[in-house]
């Protein structure tokens, strides 16, 4: 596949990811979204959002979810994956935290 349509792609499934982010949030029945592995969906959105953008060098964009994360999630837990790539949850505190140093 033409490398300028697999970064099309992945543009397009990061705005898309985003809104429903956004749809979401707003929507107060949706904030207890656990996935088949029991983690809370929206905080580990959020989470993948912020290091996607962070990525992409989209600071602002992943600042706004840095900041939902400390804010509305500071309970939350965020699936992470370390230096051995066994999965370990980390407080979402922790992990805006680590977004943070990622922009620094």
């Amino acid at each position: 596949m033409d490398p300028e349509k697999i970064k099309n792609i992945s543009v397009t499934v990061a705005v898309l990811s985003a809104l429903i982010c956004l749809m979401l949030s707003e929507n107060d029945k949706f904030q207890n979204i656990v996935t088949d592995r029991g983690m809370e969906a929206m905080p580990n959105l959020e989470n993948y959002l912020a290091r996607r953008y962070i990525r992409e060098g989209r600071f602002e964009d992943a600042q706004v979810f840095i900041e939902s994360l400390e804010s509305k999630y500071a309970n939350s837990f965020i699936i992470s994956r370390g230096p051995n790539r066994r999965i370990k949850w980390i407080p979402a505190t922790q992990a805006a935290e680590n977004l943070r140093m990622l922009i620094e």
